[in-house]
């Protein structure tokens, strides 16, 4: 996370989404939206940032009220169309893409609640429920295994 919030002010400083503290280079519709994009902090020269980044990483964020702040000044900007976020934007800000329907678009919804969930400190009932599926827990297992020291189940409880 701390590399992808540092790499738009590294090395677009001057850029509308460094001064709004924009980020994600993730993997998305391209500018055009008839193609996939991969992008990420460890390519050069990255311009085309995927916003839905920012909600999917919002609870890694220690205090929900500077994501609520960031998503604020992205709706101040025009990010957010009547049809949701914005599917991409390049770091000056000029170009962006709305779009209806996009895989991302369902990411955004379900890390939105656990933003939401966080930020009132009330239980994740989305990730109660993964804790009662024996097929998520094990694909979980598989994606991200434990490591030494690890404990062996993650706490359920919100925080801000």
């Amino acid at each position: 996370l701390g590399a992808q919030r540092a790499y738009i002010p590294k090395y677009w400083p001057n850029s509308q989404a460094a001064r709004n503290g924009i980020y994600g280079l993730s993997a998305g519709e391209n500018r055009a939206g008839n193609g996939y994009y991969v992008g990420g902090v460890d390519l050069p020269g990255q311009k085309l940032i995927h916003p839905h980044y920012i909600l999917m990483s919002s609870t890694l964020r220690p205090k929900t009220r500077e994501v609520y702040g960031l998503l604020e000044r992205m709706e101040k900007a025009g990010y957010f169309p009547p049809w949701g976020m914005v599917e991409n934007l390049d770091v000056d800000g000029r170009s962006y893409l709305p779009m209806e329907g996009a895989l991302n678009a369902g990411f955004e919804a379900l890390s939105a609640y656990h933003l939401f969930a966080k930020s009132r400190g009330i239980p994740d009932a989305i990730y109660a429920a993964s804790l009662k599926s024996p097929q998520i827990r094990r694909a979980m297992q598989l994606f991200y295994p434990r490591h030494a020291g690890e404990p062996a189940e993650v706490s359920t409880a919100s925080g801000q």
